[in-house]
């Protein structure tokens, strides 16, 4: 079993490090990862009773029907009805999932190099602030979480 709730809470803290230290890319990498582990924690709490906190595969049956998202908000958001509906009421939380998933609306191969060059050589990147973007999500996400009741079952 992964302990996702303790994984986000430390990717938390060292994406927030990495963001002070002027590590903009390493920060809005690991932010990305930061906010995985959040809703992959949400999916396991909404869990029933009883059942175990792993994902269902081909060889395992954990007496519950979700797999893992992998990488992907919106596969994860939808493995989490309740969470789901909830985050649709909140297009500013919509755009930040997406900007986190899709920065400057580049595929995943270009976007960090994207970034990288534009922070190396002193340009804008597209987005105004990428980093502030992924330190917004991860801040706000917790009170979104504790803030709707039944949003964990």
């Amino acid at each position: 079993m992964e302990d996702y709730q303790a994984a986000f809470l430390e990717r938390h803290r060292d994406s927030e490090t990495l963001d002070s230290s002027a590590r903009k890319v390493a920060a809005m990498h690991l932010g990305g990862v930061t906010i995985e582990c959040l809703l992959k924690s949400m999916i396991f709490a909404s869990l029933p009773k009883g059942a175990k906190r792993e994902w269902k595969t081909d060889f395992n049956n954990p007496q519950h029907t979700i797999t893992n998202p992998g990488h992907s908000f919106q596969d994860a958001l939808k493995r989490h009805n309740k969470l789901h509906d909830r985050v649709q009421k909140f297009p500013q939380v919509m755009k930040w999932l997406n900007t986190v998933e899709n920065p400057n609306n580049q595929p995943t191969f270009y976007r960090y190099a994207r970034c990288i060059l534009s922070l190396t050589i002193g340009r804008k990147s597209r987005a105004k602030n990428p980093t502030k973007n992924w330190l917004n999500l991860i801040n706000l996400a917790p009170d979104v979480r504790s803030n709707h009741k039944g949003v964990e079952n």
